[in-house]
């Protein structure tokens, strides 16, 4: 592969698929039960119902342990996150051929694709399933070793936009600081303590641990 600026060896990435899947995927949550809908800078926040009164009360995914949020009735608490981190690895996903393209083909890059790898790296913030109160509740967490492997991928690749020079430039002009060192930590957390009780914890753990030596 090249990354001289020639096309030898890149298919072109399809942006406007990309863009389309993009759309379709924001509609989907669109038409979720008002209940369960949100908005990109509302990810952290959600409603949790009475089941006593059925009266709403705000509530937050946090970064900090919040022991008012480890006695949720039903465990709403563990579905929003899930369905929320998905949300956001799908879109992910969608962007992922931009992201490939600025590590190896930078000079092929058009306005439109960096502002993609934006939307790609973004997408790989804030995860609610790895944040408190659901990060206490991982036995609860059906099919777990999705989540570690998910991970493992989101912290590879930001590894290699922290290198890179378009990325890193996208991650320290676009994004913020804080929720991105806040983000990959919390990331980390999640493998270091499943490492203890997960084999494929356990080996990613060790493929993470001398990329992100740095910063554990």
């Amino acid at each position: 592969m090249s990354n001289d600026g020639s096309r030898e060896g890149y298919a072109h990435a399809p942006l406007r698929i990309i863009q389309e899947l993009d759309r379709q995927l924001t509609s989907w949550r669109s038409l979720l039960p008002q209940p369960l809908q949100w908005t990109d800078d509302q990810r952290t926040q959600y409603l949790w119902y009475d089941p006593q009164t059925s009266l709403p009360t705000l509530m937050h995914f946090t970064v900090d342990r919040d022991r008012d949020h480890l006695s949720h009735m039903y465990n709403i608490d563990v579905i929003m996150a899930q369905l929320r981190s998905r949300f956001y690895y799908s879109r992910f996903m969608i962007y992922r051929p931009l992201l490939y393209k600025a590590l190896h083909f930078p000079a092929l890059m058009s306005a439109e694709d960096v502002e993609g790898c934006v939307i790609g790296l973004e997408s790989c913030l804030m995860w609610p399933v790895c944040m408190w109160s659901v990060k206490n509740k991982k036995r609860l967490i059906p099919n777990i070793f999705v989540w570690t492997q998910s991970f493992l991928s989101i912290l590879v690749v930001m590894r290699m936009a922290a290198e890179d020079t378009l990325l890193k430039r996208i991650l320290e002009e676009r994004l913020e600081g804080r929720r991105v060192r806040e983000s990959l930590e919390m990331m980390l957390d999640w493998m270091r303590d499943m490492q203890r009780v997960s084999g494929i914890a356990e080996w990613s753990w060790r493929v993470l641990e001398p990329l992100y030596r740095d910063i554990l």
